[in-house]
């Protein structure tokens, strides 16, 4: 084991359980910005995916009651098959151009969610818009490892203020797709005992981190918690395409 990797694994997940916990998405950002620099980048998307498999569960199985498990069906049908494919051709794709498109799409997307919620408040995304939304979420997830900041404004939207449906939603949302892509990557060679063995500490970190996250999910409304996710579709954004061009 490369023991140098551990804290460049644990640090950021204890962040971005937090983060995770309060807006439904964001547990692999900072992981993903640290990673791709030490290891190739479908190895450190597995990893990403991975360390956030026990958070999502956890999270899950507690608010499960909460959950719109019908409207969960049809996206993660779309999301499914389009990430398997991405998990299959991902090493013969440059991710490097992929990922600068990917950022620059997510900073818009929350420049544009924004205002049209300032204008004309939250709208629900039809038949078209979603299997676009779950097809590109999907694609991102088997290339990146960053799936969470498209689909939580799909729920966000869906659900409306009842922030504890949201974020059951969600979770079990990502867990599905995140046990399912972890399948994927075994079965293809990408995720190997060694990656395994480096993830246990990432989700070491992700628990402390929904811990903490727990704690101040109680003192935020929907409003917040709906500005927060745009401001993280932005952050995400922003961080993904200056990563890729300096690095």
């Amino acid at each position: 084991m490369d023991w140098s990797l551990i804290p460049l694994i644990f640090i950021p997940t204890v962040l971005g359980g937090v983060f995770q916990t309060l807006t439904g998405f964001g547990s692999g950002i900072l992981l993903m910005m640290v990673l791709p620099l030490f290891i190739p980048l479908l190895q450190a998307s597995a990893i990403s995916t991975v360390t956030g498999l026990c958070l999502t569960l956890s999270l899950g199985i507690s608010l499960r009651k909460h959950a719109y498990y019908r409207g969960m069906v049809f996206p993660l049908v779309i999301f499914l098959c389009c990430s398997a494919t991405a998990i299959h051709i991902g090493p013969s794709v440059n991710t490097r151009l992929l990922s600068v498109l990917f950022g620059l799409f997510l900073i818009g997307l929350a420049v544009w969610f924004h205002c049209i919620e300032k204008t004309h408040g939250a709208r629900k995304f039809g038949k078209a818009a979603t299997v676009a939304l779950a097809g590109l979420s999907g694609v991102t997830s088997g290339w990146f490892g960053l799936s969470g900041p498209p689909m939580a404004v799909y729920f966000m939207t869906q659900l409306g203020d009842d922030k504890m449906r949201y974020i059951a939603t969600t979770q079990i949302f990502f867990f599905v797709i995140g046990a399912f892509n972890t399948g994927v990557r075994i079965f293809e060679g990408i995720l190997t005992w060694h990656l395994l063995s480096l993830a246990v500490w990432g989700v070491i970190g992700m628990w402390l981190g929904k811990t903490l996250g727990l704690k101040l999910l109680s003192r935020i409304d929907a409003g917040k918690m709906r500005s927060l996710i745009h401001a993280g579709l932005a952050v995400t954004g922003l961080l993904t395409v200056l990563k890729n061009i300096i690095s």
